[in-house]
């Protein structure tokens, strides 16, 4: 059993330590400057490797379009394709004229009060519901002239010409040599209605947002990929075949490597949190009751196996230019939202995906605690929802909800094993996002 006096800080530890075996063993570069990490907490799934490209589509497509809090957890802050579109919608020339611009700031008004009814409209729906009611073809018709209208103002405009190219891009791109579009021909690409419009060339995650599209004729790439991660999976299946774990990471109570910086979130000394085994609603929510079981921080090991570990770069289509966002030729409208706040829409853009294959978590615990648990937790009925909080990582143990298995190993190792339920697909840790605040150039005017 493990000794009391040697137990570790908590699960967070451990996530610092997975970040330091990528930047050591997988050549993940890290500058916590211009880059932060949102963990996942080791449930989720994703399925890249089915023979069904609509399902690798659109797996790929929701990691990569989906926004991070900024935080060390993975919390969605919005999606990428939409809060892009709204950002191009806030874009005017710097040398518009001043009742233009006016003109082009209540249009702006117009098209966001059409697009929240139309997502109210929505959200009322059924799922599964494909065909659109009289009331949102009217929206989605009127949104389509606004749009037409915004560029229409734009072309008016005869000094405007295609943005200066940033030399050294932070954000990878699927172009190569592609010219930088100008903001009409951005706003031509992207749109809050259909997602990316009209996009034959491959690319990593260049897929509609909605199911809603318009009349006219729209195209997406066929199959898309996490780059290099094909070969590596298949050594990974091979490794896990022969029942191997050549990666093990255990969490330590030493100070953690500010080098990747996960402090650029939230202070580490607020991360040393106590393991809670707690009731949980039907919808996979704590109660509102004290936890069943409370171990406090530096009571438990935490020490992870994996079969594969690595990180992987993802990037937007060519729908999506960073260059926008470090320019001088445009300005923000005043009364545009602070995209790039540590709570903007576009504080965080995805760069990279850390995957990892066939892993284990082992919690070890003293004598006491193990008995206490494993009484909590076998005694109750498996429709009883039970939660265990580590850290970042909330797990449902039983339960509608339920997404990991746990398994209490013999009484001598006082230890309980916690493995996805779903191990023959990539589970999904975390997220590297760049921080988009270190890269703008703008002031609202």
């Amino acid at each position: 059993m493990p000794d009391a006096s040697k137990l570790s800080v908590s699960i967070d530890r451990l996530n610092d330590q997975i970040v330091n075996y990528l930047i050591d063993h997988d050549n993940l570069e890290f500058d916590a400057i211009k880059f932060g990490i949102s963990f996942s907490g080791f449930y989720l799934t994703t399925d890249l490797t089915n023979s069904n490209e609509a399902i690798i589509n659109e797996a790929i497509f929701n990691i990569g379009n989906n926004l991070p809090r900024w935080s060390s957890s993975y919390a969605p802050a919005g999606d990428l394709i939409n809060s892009y579109a709204i950002f191009l919608d806030n874009l005017v020339p710097t040398d518009m004229p001043s009742f233009q611009k006016a003109t082009y700031r209540e249009l702006r008004d117009t098209k966001l009060e059409l697009q929240n009814k139309l997502m109210d409209l929505l959200s009322k729906n059924k799922p599964g519901t494909r065909s659109l009611s009289p009331a949102v073809s009217k929206l989605i018709a009127q949104l389509e002239q606004a749009e037409e209208t915004a560029k229409t103002i734009l072309r008016s405009v005869t000094s405007i010409k295609p943005i200066v190219d940033v030399l050294n891009s932070l954000l990878p791109t699927s172009k190569s040599t592609q010219a930088t579009p100008s903001l009409i021909e951005a706003l031509g690409m992207v749109s809050f209605i259909t997602g990316a419009r009209v996009l034959t060339e491959k690319n990593i995650y260049n897929m509609p947002v909605n199911t809603y599209p318009p009349s006219s004729s729209n195209s997406y790439s066929p199959k898309y990929v996490i780059e290099g991660f094909d070969a590596v999976f298949t050594k990974w299946k091979d490794i896990a075949t022969k029942g191997l774990f050549p990666i093990t990471i255990q969490a330590t109570d030493a100070t953690a490597d500010e080098s990747w910086g996960l402090g650029a979130f939230t202070p580490m000394a607020t991360l040393q949190d106590a393991l809670l085994l707690v009731n949980l609603d039907d919808t996979g929510s704590r109660s509102l009751s004290e936890p069943e079981e409370e171990i406090p921080a530096g009571h438990y090991t935490a020490t992870a196996k994996f079969s594969g570990l690595g990180a992987f770069p993802i990037k937007p289509g060519i729908w999506f230019e960073e260059a926008f966002f470090e320019q001088t030729q445009y300005e923000l409208l005043s009364g545009a939202p602070n995209f790039f706040a540590d709570d903007g829409s576009l504080a965080l853009i995805p760069t990279k995906v850390i995957l990892a294959y066939n892993f284990t978590l082992e919690i070890g615990l003293t004598k006491a605690k193990y008995d206490s648990l494993k009484n909590k937790v076998t005694s109750r009925s498996p429709d009883a929802a039970l939660g265990l909080v580590l850290g970042s990582a909330n797990l449902i143990l039983s339960g509608p909800q339920k997404n990991v298995n746990i398994n209490f190993l013999n009484e001598t190792s006082a230890a309980i094993e916690i493995s996805p339920l779903n191990n023959n697909v990539p589970n999904l840790l975390g997220v590297v996002s760049q921080k988009s605040k270190n890269i703008i150039s703008f002031t609202l005017r």
